[in-house]
């Protein structure tokens, strides 16, 4: 980055008043800035973007277009949002939006590879959940994403709240037939039929490149790494993936599976949505029952199956790619690339019913054995109570458990509780100040565990604590995570 005097930007103000006060980052047509929105005073981003003058009314018209897409994504809590864009001359347009501190699932992603460790379940769910979301929302509206990738995935610090960014501002849009043929987006993260040509790209394409990147969040590497752009392009095109417990062998099979079909070749063997996906991915990772079925294309017709890629109707638009909005090192991550090859699509696969996986997850257990998830436990809770109901059908014995931060920063043990055993259709009430009723009302027996000391640190799953800031808490079970719960719920069910 160049020091402040020999940029002519800083100081500026521009637009409706952001004052440019220091750069942030830089691509190749672009410059990030920190700035002062001085009518609001608060802190933006605004993207300085410079036309290059052979194509200055190719780009401008592009700039305009892909802003106008900006704006109709507006409103949604993990897509960015943008304040104001415009002209500074003939050759250079601004576009001032939300600044956010944190950082990229990039920068993340290498800070557990730094530490030979990988993103807990909980963790990956929770910034899934929210980028699947804003995905289909778009979707819905028509728009795909076409670049997704982990540096175009922000996390804001302190909510841990995902933010999807880098709509990109210069690239071939897919209305227009000269895009036939010709492929946009990240070799690394690739559709197989967007690598053919970027025409092609669907839903199904942003699924798959989600699927990468979680794969990647799983084993801290990518399933293709290639010396060139072409290379791993066509390796997304012909290879079989490897299986991800080659690069990490503890993983659960069903895990594995799930990840696997969203990297099919054919997007209509992938799911019909991203929520279908992460709703599959949590219940292989935790081995509770979804009620998503993924049906194969040899059973009986999904009316909610989206058409193929290449049947797209004509107002489906494409945001490509631009320049990182943020800095920080991206790196490049190896892996070794599988020999096998397959079609490049290949045939329907049989019927896949997720609910298999709740009675096979394997979590460190013998794969031939069922995972022992605990009794069944029904969790309820607000902000001044925590109950407990043992819906198992027999005894259950609390020392089993801990409630845990995703962080596991802060616990709550059960097994310091005055009346750990407990009877089916018995309820345990975990009360902050002085003894509550239990939050239901079938109980057939009430313990109280009263907390006085006022730490809000040990009541975690408190919605307006300070601490938890991730909206989501643990239920650990004789040492292993079972089930991630969200506290705006205000319930939640594990074990059985």
């Amino acid at each position: 980055m160049s020091d402040h005097h020999d940029d002519p930007m800083i100081g500026k103000v521009i637009g409706k008043g952001y004052r440019i006060e220091r750069l942030i980052g830089k691509g190749g047509m672009s410059y990030v800035y920190k700035a002062i929105d001085t009518n609001d005073d608060r802190e933006v981003a605004v993207k300085v973007i410079t036309l290059h003058r052979d194509r200055a009314k190719e780009l401008e018209k592009r700039f305009y277009r892909e802003t106008r897409i900006m704006q109709t994504l507006q409103g949604h809590e993990n897509i960015i949002s943008i304040y104001e864009s415009g002209e500074i001359d003939r050759e250079t347009y601004y576009l001032a939006m939300e600044l956010i501190r944190g950082e990229t699932l990039t920068q993340r992603i290498k800070r557990y590879k730094n530490t030979n460790s990988y993103m807990p379940f909980e963790e990956i769910i929770h910034v899934m959940r929210q980028v699947g979301a804003a995905l289909d929302y778009m979707h819905g509206k028509k728009i795909i994403h076409r670049d997704l990738k982990p540096s175009n995935i922000m996390i804001e610090k302190g909510t841990e709240r995902a933010v999807l960014m880098d709509f990109g501002l210069v690239m071939e849009d897919s209305e227009n037939n000269s895009t036939m043929g010709t492929a946009f987006g990240t070799p690394r993260y690739i559709a197989p039929e967007q690598a053919i040509s970027s025409q092609q790209a669907g839903p199904q394409s942003d699924q798959y490149s989600l699927g990468v990147i979680i794969y990647e969040c799983l084993t801290n590497q990518t399933p293709f790494d290639e010396e060139s752009a072409m290379s791993m392009a066509l390796s997304h095109i012909t290879n079989e993936p490897p299986d991800l417990r080659d690069f990490r062998p503890d993983l659960p099979e069903p895990v594995v599976k799930v990840v696997l079909k969203t990297l099919e070749k054919s997007p209509s063997d992938r799911y019909p949505n991203i929520k279908a996906f992460i709703d599959a991915l949590e219940a292989s990772m935790f081995g509770w029952v979804s009620e998503t079925v993924v049906v194969s294309g040899d059973a009986e017709e999904d009316t909610q199956r989206p058409e193929p890629a290449q049947e797209l109707p004509e107002d489906w638009h494409a945001t490509p790619s631009q320049e990182s909005l943020l800095t920080g090192e991206h790196p490049k991550l190896t892996s070794s690339t599988s020999t096998r090859k397959m079609p490049l699509y290949v045939g329907i696969g049989a019927v896949v019913l997720i609910l298999g996986i709740a009675l096979f997850a394997i979590l460190g257990s013998n794969s031939n054995s069922r995972a022992d998830n605990g009794a069944e436990l029904h969790f309820f809770y607000n902000n001044t109570n925590l109950t407990i109901y043992n819906a198992s059908g027999g005894r259950v014995d609390l020392t089993n458990y801990q409630l845990t931060t995703l962080d596991d920063a802060h616990t709550l043990d059960m097994s310091k509780f005055a009346n750990p055993i407990i009877e089916d259709g018995e309820c345990v009430v975990v009360s902050l100040e002085m003894n509550t009723p239990p939050l239901i009302t079938n109980c057939a027996r009430t313990f109280n565990e009263r907390h006085t000391r006022k730490v809000t640190e040990s009541y975690y799953w408190v919605w307006d604590s300070s601490i938890n800031t991730s909206g989501r808490f643990s239920v650990v079970y004789r040492g292993r995570k079972v089930k991630s719960c969200n506290i705006t719920d205000g319930e939640c069910r594990a074990g059985g």
